[in-house]
């Protein structure tokens, strides 16, 4: 019977078939259409998100560092206050006691030093000077500044002539901090006149001197902008221009970045603050401004497959006419990883199972005698579609532990039973690759409290691995005994072996050794997982030892319930 004969079809469709394929591929069309555009609306909403961030961060950045300049700039007050209270009776020491009482280190990052430098106009004998008078300092060795005259540099003294004429707090350029290692810093200096200042001539006539703070550069910046700048972002800060002699300040990471990164994302900020201006450099690798699309393309692949589904439920429903399409599914881009892979779970095992059942009928001829090739033949098909099978299932029980769905039903059990049991079955698969599976046990029985259903499930896992990543003709050794208070079970192979950098993370769900057996996608990442997850809801846990090319050694710790000697009911 052709399609164009199934009752009911002509009536749908007329004579053509066109119209019926049109139909299911819509289905399919939108279905898809749809899922790649939530696909590509999440990347830029979240991308959008992350760029967002990103700026605001800098923003921030701005404002902390104009902040805190202004914050030195009162401390600078607050000594022009003193020197007004004192006048020429100010000692060094009441300086110094007066500036240390403020926490300089911890509340005003990278001030070395806070000190008093008188200005000493020209004569006819010698020029004008500006030497430090008293000196507010972070450590003792700061003191030998004392004398040290100002002018004497040309920053410093650029900064000093400015602040004279503007009578206003004055950043310097780049300096190098003498006392320091040469580290790069930068002074503000706010002068003090002991006449009228309304102009230019009046403040060089009546200038007294200027109190002043020396500030660490890299001190300053690390402190300020660790809390909005992400590690993997490099910065440099420039003083008014982009030169090496004009480098403030750079963050460790800066070559390094610079030097890796392919195609970085640029971007410049600038900060005004009084007569300086500052600019920043950013460098960033574009994965970072780039979030994770991994959970959307999974979101993608559901989508589309969930479209190529129905569409083939609606091709199959409406060719027999029997039945009602009964399909429904919507799909939330924000799910949790456990729904969606429980969602998948149960996709892949309802064709699966489905295909099992008509296989079935056809290996017990009940579709009528078939041959010894095409009996061959569907035993294949019927092997690989339980293969498909227990891969599904492996995905819903680990969707199961990951929602917390899974309640054990423990009772006493045997361990020396389970493991007989589960060895039976796995020699089955070995000798297919003349491979042996060899248990040395004790005689006595060791008892512990498991599930019939989950415990055989870890020691499959470790066996059916052993032989996995094992050679052909090898062999994998169990072991069981008692320690203590617990039951251990190792399992032992001949195997390939795992990295030592690839064991801590060996367990988590969708975790792949590097090695040619993982990349052939023969694993899940799903087994050990789900052995260890069971393990654990038993009380126990599962530890591994492993050397490359050698082989690996799994051991199940699980509590022990009692012992039964031999003769023991």
């Amino acid at each position: 019977m052709t399609i164009r004969n199934v009752p009911g079809f002509r009536k749908l469709f007329g004579n053509s078939s066109l119209a019926y394929l049109a139909i299911v591929l819509a289905i399919f069309g939108a279905g898809a259409l749809v899922s790649i555009l939530n696909w590509r609306n999440s990347i830029d909403r979240a991308n959008a998100a992350l760029v967002t961030g990103y700026q605001e961060r800098l923003t921030q950045s701005k404002s902390i560092v104009t902040r805190s300049l202004n914050q030195y700039s009162l401390l600078l007050d607050d000594g022009t206050s003193l020197l007004t209270v004192t006048g020429d009776t100010l000692t060094q020491d009441q300086w110094l006691t007066f500036f240390q009482s403020y926490g300089l280190t911890k509340n005003y990052p990278g001030v070395r030093g806070v000190g008093y430098s008188t200005y000493m106009p020209a004569t006819d004998s010698a020029p004008a000077r500006v030497p430090v008078t008293y000196v507010g300092y972070i450590s003792p060795s700061s003191a030998q500044a004392i004398g040290y005259d100002q002018l004497s540099d040309p920053v410093r003294s650029a900064a000093i002539k400015q602040a004279i004429q503007s009578n206003a707090v004055t950043m310097s350029g780049k300096v190098n901090l003498m006392l320091a290692n040469n580290d790069p810093a930068f002074l503000i200096f706010k002068p003090i006149y002991d006449g009228p200042a309304r102009n230019a001539t009046e403040r060089q006539a009546s200038i007294k001197g200027f109190v002043y703070m020396n500030v660490d550069s890299t001190v300053f910046f690390n402190t300020l902008l660790a809390r909005y700048i992400p590690p993997e972002v490099a910065v440099q800060i420039y003083d008014s221009s982009f030169s090496k002699d004009s480098l403030l300040y750079q963050t460790k990471n800066f070559d390094t970045e610079v030097k890796n990164i392919k195609n970085p994302i640029r971007s410049t900020l600038t900060i005004t603050f009084g007569n300086r201006t500052w600019d920043f450099r950013i460098i960033t690798a574009k994965g970072v401004l780039e979030s994770d699309t991994s959970q959307s393309m999974t979101n993608l692949i559901l989508g589309i497959g969930i479209s190529a589904l129905l569409a083939t439920i609606v091709w199959y429903f409406t060719y027999y006419r029997e039945r009602k399409i009964y399909w429904q599914k919507q799909i939330e881009l924000q799910d949790a990883k456990d729904e969606l892979l429980s969602l998948a779970s149960h996709q892949l095992r309802t064709p699966a199972t489905i295909v099992k059942q008509y296989l079935g009928i056809l290996l017990q001829n009940y579709g009528g005698d078939i041959t010894t090739q095409q009996r061959h033949l569907i035993q294949t098909a019927y092997d690989n579609n339980e293969r498909q099978l227990e891969i599904a299932n492996q995905f819903l029980e680990a969707a199961r532990l990951g929602s917390g769905r899974i309640v054990l039903h423990t009772e006493p059990t045997s361990i020396n039973k389970v493991l007989d049991a589960v060895i039976a079955e796995q020699r089955k698969i070995a000798r297919g690759r003349r491979q042996k599976i060899v248990l040395t046990s004790p005689k006595q029985e060791y008892r512990v409290d498991g599930d019939p259903k989950y415990l055989p499930m870890v020691f499959e896992n470790l066996i059916n691995n052993a032989l996995k990543y094992s050679k052909r003709s090898s062999t994998v050794t169990l072991s069981l005994h008692k320690a203590k208070s617990e039951v251990r079970v190792t399992v032992s192979d001949e195997g390939i072996g795992i990295a030592a950098e690839e064991l801590p993370t060996l367990f988590e769900k969708f975790s792949h050794a590097s090695n040619e057996q993982s990349a052939s996608g023969n694993s899940t990442g799903i087994g050990l997982y789900l052995a260890q997850q069971i393990a654990q809801l038993h009380g126990g846990t599962i530890t591994v030892e492993s050397t490359l090319g050698k082989g690996s050694r799994f051991t199940v710790h699980l509590p022990l319930r009692h012992t039964i000697s031999k003769g023991d009911s």
